[in-house]
């Protein structure tokens, strides 16, 4: 028997089937990195990284998405400029410029991009008009830095595969690097985040933070901040090959994703963003960027000139001229102890004439290969400055210290399982019952450390300069005083020193 449907049911089911459709995936493909640390050229090996592949790597991923008729989104987590000599170049005007020629639709500030102050900050903003949003929700500059308080917003909200976006930028208040924003502050991102997701929640459909806190943060923004859909973490260079998961108290899941750092990976995922559901991760995937892969001209270009940009401020001569042989791998002292970094420690002591000498191994930029030892390979070891206008990097500070607070900080780098590097100054580290980690046999040159005696300490400029700023009291502590001695200067010399030829040496015995 025929059955025959009449115009109105027709259109009804017409209706019910565009209903259907509009609740079906719609896909969206976030591109994102963080931690470039002005890697212009390669990331951590000569085979990976640098910015024209990485470029490449989010050209050739837009471009596929666009055949299958998907929209894209680019962002970065922050940390592009500090970490590389390429910063030193045009006075770290060349690191901000290639950033903004990335094409990102948004990059949230790093503690990196504001170490050299918001003063200076406003006078690179100022002279390169950057197009890209940078965002910083938890950071407010006074209207003395006119340029950065234009530029810098709290969020952005765009409209992506039919669904409105906002994107919130928030970066780390840690107290080591806050310090450095002269001209304004930084707020709790936390506190900031509940402040502001609300708002941008009953104005969106979906709610992306744009993250420069680290990992763990990350995931107590996901557990504590209800409205956030999704993380886009950077900070402490996680490489997370999948989403990891973290419910908020509401019990709502949260994907939190972090490509590492320099240039190695790019994040490639593809989210459902379907009105009135929950965001849903469809495929998530870190593309590995290789230097013989495919590889932007346009940013292979301004690398070259960024490098251009270097040598005219140093001089070939100066910047590439032989100064040693490393026998050894010049490994930065992130994790334990390296020849390098004894011979960093080393180098701070005997220049400041002190008691010990104490360093952060997370001041430390790039390990590279045995092999000659060049002023670049010296900056690239480390590549710290305060002052754009400086050339000469970081220099070797001294601060009186009592063996109690020596006793404090090395405990507190213990459980917080940060490296510090030190020379004149030995300890052991043993573990208790519960897996937690002590300090014990606490040594000053042989001798038992002596909690109410003062020791004479060389450390970096960013600890030198952090306890003279940070509060009158950390003044009257450390009696903090600058020699005046650049670490790239003073490491030169030590290298000459020790015949121009860096060997392995035994590690101290323990007492």
């Amino acid at each position: 028997m025929k059955t025959s449907f009449s115009t109105s049911a027709l259109l009804i089911a017409l209706l019910s089937l565009l209903v259907e459709a509009s609740t079906w995936a719609r896909p969206l493909q976030i591109i994102h990195t963080n931690d470039l640390h002005s890697h212009l050229e390669k990331g951590d090996s000569d085979h990976t990284g640098g910015y024209a592949a990485v470029k490449g790597v989010i050209e050739s991923l837009k471009a596929r998405a666009a055949e299958q008729g998907i929209e894209t989104l680019v962002v970065d987590a922050g940390d592009f400029s500090e970490g590389n000599a390429f910063f030193f170049a045009d006075h770290g005007r060349e690191s901000w410029r290639l950033i903004d020629a990335m094409g990102y639709d948004a990059v949230t500030l790093g503690n990196h991009d504001w170490l050299i102050g918001t003063r200076q900050m406003d006078e690179i903003i100022a002279s390169i008009r950057p197009r890209t949003p940078l965002l910083g929700a938890n950071v407010e500059v006074w209207q003395s830095v006119p340029a950065l308080r234009e530029h810098l917003r709290p969020a952005i909200e765009t409209t992506r595969a039919g669904a409105r976006i906002a994107i919130v930028g928030l970066t780390t208040d840690e107290l080591i690097y806050s310090w450095r924003v002269d001209k304004g502050r930084i707020t709790p991102p936390i506190e900031k985040a509940r402040e502001l997701v609300p708002a941008l929640r009953d104005r969106n459909d979906f709610v992306i933070a744009l993250s420069h806190l680290g990992y763990k943060k990350d995931r107590k923004l996901a557990y504590q901040v209800p409205g956030i859909d999704l993380i886009i973490g950077g900070h402490s260079h996680t490489a997370l090959t999948r989403p990891a998961i973290q419910k908020n108290y509401e019990g709502r899941k949260v994907p939190i994703v972090q490509t590492g750092s320099h240039g190695e990976f790019v994040g490639d995922l593809v989210v459902d963003v379907v009105k009135g559901k929950p965001l849903k991760v469809l495929s998530y995937r870190l593309v590995p960027v290789f230097r013989d892969g495919p590889r932007d001209p346009e940013m292979e270009t301004r690398v070259s000139g960024a490098r251009h940009s270097l040598e005219q401020r140093y001089g070939t001569d100066w910047l590439y001229e032989t100064i040693g042989h490393s026998e050894v791998p010049i490994e930065r002292p992130l994790h334990g102890p390296t020849r390098w970094g004894q011979l960093s420690a080393e180098t701070l002591h005997e220049t400041a004439g002190t008691d010990l000498s104490l360093d952060i191994g997370e001041f430390y930029g790039v390990s590279q290969p045995a092999g000659p030892v060049t002023r670049e390979t010296l900056m690239q070891f480390y590549p710290r400055v305060f002052d754009i206008h400086r050339s000469s990097g970081w220099t070797i500070w001294r601060v009186q210290a009592p063996g109690w607070l020596l006793r404090l900080v090395l405990t507190e780098a213990v459980k917080m399982r940060q490296y510090i590097i030190t020379a004149g100054l030995t300890y052991q580290i043993k573990t208790n019952d519960q897996g937690e980690p002590r300090v014990s046999k606490i040594r000053v040159n042989g001798r038992k450390l002596v909690d109410t005696q003062q020791y004479s300490v060389a450390v970096s400029e960013g600890l030198g300069r952090g306890g003279q700023e940070l509060s009158a009291l950390l003044r009257l502590i450390f009696e903090p005083e600058d020699t005046g001695v650049p670490f790239w200067s003073a490491l030169e010399r030590k290298i000459r020193a020790e015949g121009g030829v860096i060997r392995e040496r035994a590690p101290a015995s323990l007492p």
